[in-house]
């Protein structure tokens, strides 16, 4: 009896995403230990609660994130810095070793977004992945330019590319024309239990 035709998980290890360099010179990249001296909590206050953490909590959630295989990657948009972009767009595609890539991007980097994509891997849909988007930020300074769209695309096409068979995501009832417009449609209901 043949498997049905749903979308897997690739059998061979995917490489990490590469930079992308937009056509107005944002950078989108891989979350590092670096940012830790960059606005990133400051651009996650502008989406809900996010103290300050301690450099060593940042730095080993950077670590445990996406190692290419644990369905968990955070994308950020650096602001453009003409010289930043072009050294590290020259030096693509980044090293896979997590020590490596943690370092091999400037420091203090201004970041004009970020968003999140976890991969869930299920036994439904003979064993195939399902994408969730969470954590959509843009700037309020960079709101307006197209930026959230790109980020959105660029996840759901990692989703993609990760063999995952849809990808969902929760936002409010005023964000749900924006997604709509990145081609995503309303269905059911979210609930939700804070502990």
């Amino acid at each position: 009896m043949a498997a049905p035709p749903y979308h897997t998980v690739p059998a061979v290890q995917l490489p990490c995403p590469i930079p992308i360099v937009t056509k107005d010179d944002f950078l989108l990249r891989r979350l590092t230990v670096a940012d830790y001296d960059s606005n990133y909590m400051q651009l996650l206050q502008q989406l809900t609660k996010a103290p300050p953490v301690p450099r060593a909590t940042f730095e080993a959630f950077v670590v445990a994130a996406d190692a290419c295989t644990t369905g968990h990657l955070v994308l950020v948009a650096e602001a453009p810095a003409r010289e930043a972009v072009a050294s590290v767009a020259a030096a693509a595609p980044l090293a896979t070793d997590d020590a490596q890539h943690a370092t091999s991007l400037p420091s203090g980097a201004t970041l004009a977004a970020t968003a999140t994509l976890l991969v869930e891997r299920k036994l439904i849909r003979g064993g195939a992945s399902a994408g969730h988007i969470e954590d959509v930020v843009v700037d309020a300074q960079f709101r307006g330019t197209g930026l959230g769209r790109r980020m959105v695309d660029a996840l759901t096409d990692e989703a993609r590319r990760r063999g995952c068979y849809k990808v969902i995501l929760d936002c409010a009832e005023s964000n749900v024309p924006f997604y709509e417009r990145c081609g995503y449609a309303t269905k059911e209901l979210q609930m939700v239990r804070y502990l």
